[in-house]
């Protein structure tokens, strides 16, 4: 995007035959010094909008990004393959992060397509919205969506695009569908303590209704053993249920003696209840 240069004033002295001479001007008031405090907003606003309407109309574009989504079978096999497409603009992306330079102004091989997938639309479109005008304002916002964030904001070195996200989902009620995964992400990363917290403040208060949520099979291990604990030391949960939780999520993800690394990490959640034991294969038998 091209640089805007700002003119500076410049002021002329006349001068006579006996020399320069100065005018003492009187103090100008407050009210000529002081400029209308909603000039500036109105003028990024309209910038804003008119960035908008070249994305949103497709103005003149010259790029696309292309969006892969995998539908899944009832049987849980890879079904059809569908596209969408969202009309873009290369000096846009460009400008919005080296990563990205890179992939549409150097690479030679370019043709004018940029793929994605595992994202949902709706994230390619605030994540599109934001390169277009820096802010993340968009009736698309949502918790379940904060992963597809995360990984474009990872993917291409945005990280305001995450930040500016999460600015406007904490402003929401977040569903308690949403939340597990949303912990699970703050819990991989660290460095999110204000998602972690505020996941936390539900996952404790909400117990036995998260203790049904299948969300919980996709975590990883270090964030589910984390959840286990914080509801014994809460006693949020029955111990019973806990132990029914751990079979059901040991049976979710294959975890046995033959999944030696991962298996050492489950037994320790194991460890948490004494008495529990394990079949010849690994899996626990109550």
């Amino acid at each position: 995007m091209s640089k805007h240069q700002q003119n500076g004033s410049h002021d002329h002295v006349s001068s006579s035959g006996a020399g320069p001479t100065c005018k003492v001007l009187d103090q100008p008031s407050m009210e000529v010094l002081v400029e209308d405090p909603s000039a500036d907003d109105k003028s990024v606003n309209s910038s804003r909008i008119r960035r908008l309407e070249y994305l949103r109309r497709a103005i003149d574009c010259d790029c696309q990004i292309l969006l892969l989504n995998m539908s899944v079978a009832p049987d849980g096999q890879a079904g059809s393959v569908s596209y969408r497409t969202f009309d873009c603009h290369r000096i846009f992306l460009a400008t919005a992060s080296e990563k990205m330079e890179t992939d549409v102004f150097k690479n030679a091989h370019f043709n004018g397509v940029l793929e994605m997938d595992g994202v949902s639309p709706e994230s390619v479109q605030i994540f599109l919205e934001y390169i277009y005008t820096f802010e993340v304002d968009s009736p698309l916002v949502a918790l379940k969506i904060i992963w597809d964030i995360f990984n474009l904001s990872n993917a291409f070195n945005m990280p305001e695009l995450m930040s500016a996200f999460f600015e406007k989902v904490k402003e929401q009620d977040w569903p308690l569908d949403d939340v597990i995964p949303a912990f699970d992400l703050a819990f991989r990363q660290c460095g999110m303590p204000e998602l972690e917290h505020r996941c936390l403040d539900l996952i404790i208060p909400n117990a036995m209704k998260l203790i049904n949520d299948r969300s919980l099979m996709n975590i990883q291990l270090y964030s589910l053993n984390y959840i286990i604990q914080l509801w014994m030391a809460t006693d949020a949960v029955p111990r019973e249920r806990l132990v029914l939780l751990l079979q059901e999520y040991q049976r979710a993800n294959g975890l046995n003696f033959n999944n030696a690394v991962t298996f050492s990490h489950f037994t320790k959640i194991i460890q948490h209840f004494p008495g529990v034991l394990l079949d010849a294969e690994g899996s626990i038998i109550q």
